[in-house]
């Protein structure tokens, strides 16, 4: 059996290879944009769902050579298009093996030197001590997108969502330069990946790119597909997960594929197995236990950042509190109405809605994900369910009653709501009940 190592078969923090799970349904309307001249891309949907790794996978069969920027809050479109000139280099510097070169190909060389050199330039800001590159007046939207559709390359925007809404209003408008120069290069396209309303936001800022922009919804993995990635893993290291594990691990990953690999990496690596074995391991639930308690341990401070975030909002509490009050399918907004009104909470629809939306961006901890096929809201994990229950049980137990003396306290609430969770998963023999409206430990049977 050839041997493959645990951090290529597991990949929390990275696009998978080979355990990459093909979704035929998102796969052919990716692939059909793809091969679309002028037709740019958007694909959204919720952290760890896997988009990354689903168009990473694709692109590699589709194009030769594709750019990647990775947004980040702050950045700008000047520093953007800076990086993706930056990763043009290679391609304009390296001597060409063919004999033939167009007349064009020549142009865009001794222009991209002549941009290059126009970056020698450097300016710092009044008292900062990062200095910043000079955009020259020679790379404009035009010019970059004729360097890259001239290589056959596509450019990847990882993140869009993170860039600030000044910024988003000049790439919606760079994308319409994309389109236009589709009938020179038919490759040629930007692929922006982000969070939810990512593609209704590029509308929003030019109506023009209304029927020029594919928008594909990258949906959280169904049970099977979860499934799927813990047999290829299994299989590839010579190890078996026993059927109740499987199904926790479905259970927990509440359909983000970053949580599976999360945890069937902590499992391995606890185990010290590093890379395919030779005679096999069988984990039990006793093995899942400890790896989902240090997972939980991992992931307190984002947990806290994450309901920091949250309690600013006005009512979020009142929302999130609702939603800790269900089982792990979520519920609806008619359903939370009708909770909320019975307690006295007079919250009308619009506004629920509203708090919903808010709460599943990165402003407010994106604590929150919605189905599409069942209309119900539910946290993003159970870990988060969990600890939002245990939450909102100790701060109820303490008589913390306003928004004040809770924020007050919110670091040892945090700390030990998780030393409750961490200890639980890690102290049984049976898998944590997250539907259990006490978030006590229950036996399955």
């Amino acid at each position: 059996m050839r041997k493959v190592d645990l951090i290529n078969v597991f990949t929390p923090s990275r696009p998978a290879r080979l355990t990459y799970v093909d979704r035929s349904k998102v796969n052919n309307r990716i692939v059909r944009a793809l091969n679309t001249p002028g037709t740019q891309i958007v694909v959204y949907g919720h952290t760890g769902s896997g988009k990354t790794t689903l168009l990473e996978n694709i692109l590699f069969k589709v194009y030769e050579n594709h750019l990647r920027t990775n947004c980040m809050k702050g950045m700008t479109y000047d520093q953007i298009i800076t990086d993706a000139f930056d990763q043009l280099e290679p391609f304009y510097t390296a001597e060409h093996s063919k004999k033939k070169k167009t007349k064009q190909d020549l142009n865009l060389t001794a222009e991209y030197k002549l941009i290059k050199g126009g970056f020698s330039r450097a300016i710092e800001q009044e008292n900062a001590t990062v200095e910043m590159r000079l955009l020259p007046p020679q790379l404009t939207a035009q010019n970059l997108a004729k360097m890259i559709g001239s290589v056959h390359a596509c450019w990847v925007l990882e993140d869009f969502h993170k860039i600030e809404e000044v910024e988003k209003v000049k790439f919606a408008q760079m994308m319409k330069v994309f389109a236009d120069l589709s009938d020179t290069y038919p490759e040629l396209k930007i692929i922006a990946i982000g969070a939810v309303n990512s593609a209704r936001e590029v509308i929003k800022y030019d109506n023009e790119m209304q029927n020029r922009i594919s928008q594909i919804h990258v949906d959280l993995m169904s049970d099977d597909e979860i499934s799927q990635i813990v047999s290829k893993g299994a299989n590839l290291l010579n190890i078996e997960f026993s059927e109740d594990v499987v199904q926790e691990i479905i259970h927990s990953s509440n359909g983000l594929a970053a949580i599976c690999h999360k945890l069937c990496f902590i499992m391995c690596e606890k185990e010290e197995i590093v890379d395919t074995l030779d005679y096999g391991f069988y984990f039990d639930i006793s093995h899942l236990n400890e790896a989902i308690a240090e997972h939980i341990a991992d992931n307190s401070d984002t947990m806290k950042a994450a309901f920091d975030k949250a309690y600013k909002l006005k009512d979020a509490d009142l929302v999130m509190r609702v939603l800790a009050d269900c089982d792990s399918s979520g519920r609806t907004i008619e359903s939370m109405l009708d909770t909320l009104n019975s307690l006295g909470n007079r919250i009308t629809e619009s506004k629920l809605k509203n708090i919903l939306s808010q709460l599943q961006t990165d402003e407010y901890g994106c604590n929150l994900i919605y189905d599409n096929d069942s209309c119900r809201y539910s946290f993003t994990n159970p870990f988060f369910a969990a600890f939002a229950r245990n939450f909102f049980q100790y701060i109820d137990s303490r008589h913390l009653k306003t928004k004040a003396q809770i924020t007050k306290e919110m670091t040892a609430i945090v700390q030990q709501v998780i030393r409750t969770l961490s200890n639980r998963s890690n102290n049984q023999t049976l898998p944590i009940d997250f539907s259990n409206d006490t978030g006590e430990i229950v036996d399955p049977r």
